[in-house]
């Protein structure tokens, strides 16, 4: 999912004006605006999903990226992954006998993940895991290659069930199943850049070394 934080120079024809012999002020400090409305942007972003899933700061940021305005492109993008996040990453997952207890969604309250478990693999990483039906003939990890070394299947592969690593709700999943969440987060930056520009400008004239507000 991508919102666009887009720059409509008509509106600001009147503070352009100020800038006039200035080579270059006008974008500049057009830049410096919009780069600082998708920062705001991406903040929003961050509060509405903290409030809904049980993740860290640095996770849900992790899945949020901003391209931003340059003097020759007055518009800046932020883009939400459509990346799953691994559910060992909500809170902190408890195993118990029946499988693991986690807390995804705040306002629905932990629960119970039947069957799965929580395990470190041999490359050091740690996660939520349920074996999945039927079995194989491991490729990795320290059963691959191991056969059966008495009885009637003696010398044929060992198998074992795979696992699978159990993953939670994606952050862009969440943003675009929250009703206006977009369009609100959209006008709220547009009116921030608004704000902001007659602020920038005026700082720019001031000290033309600022180049922002």
């Amino acid at each position: 999912m991508r919102l666009q934080v887009s720059f409509d120079e008509s509106r600001f024809k009147a503070i352009e004006q100020l800038l006039d012999g200035i080579p270059g002020a006008f974008r500049t400090v057009a830049v410096s605006v919009i780069n600082r409305g998708a920062d705001h942007g991406r903040t929003l972003i961050k509060r509405a999903i903290k409030e809904e899933l049980n993740l860290k700061q640095s996770d849900v940021l992790e899945c949020i990226k901003i391209s931003g305005a340059k003097p020759d492109r007055l518009g800046a993008t932020i883009a939400v992954k459509r990346r799953p996040v691994k559910l060992i990453k909500f809170g902190n997952p408890t195993q118990s006998a029946a499988g693991v207890n986690v807390l995804v969604r705040r306002s629905h309250g932990a629960e119970e993940i039947p069957g799965a478990f929580i395990a470190t693999m041999k490359s050091g990483h740690r996660g939520v895991f349920r074996r999945m039906p039927g079995k194989v003939a491991p490729t990795q990890g320290s059963y691959a290659g191991r056969t059966i070394k008495s009885g009637p299947r003696a010398g044929q592969p060992l198998l074992r069930q795979p696992i699978r690593e159990l993953y939670g709700p994606t952050v862009c999943g969440v943003l675009a199943g929250k009703d206006g969440l977009r369009d609100a987060i959209t006008k709220a930056i547009g009116d921030m850049v608004a704000k902001r520009m007659e602020a920038g400008v005026s700082r720019f004239l001031a000290d033309p070394r600022s180049g922002s507000d």
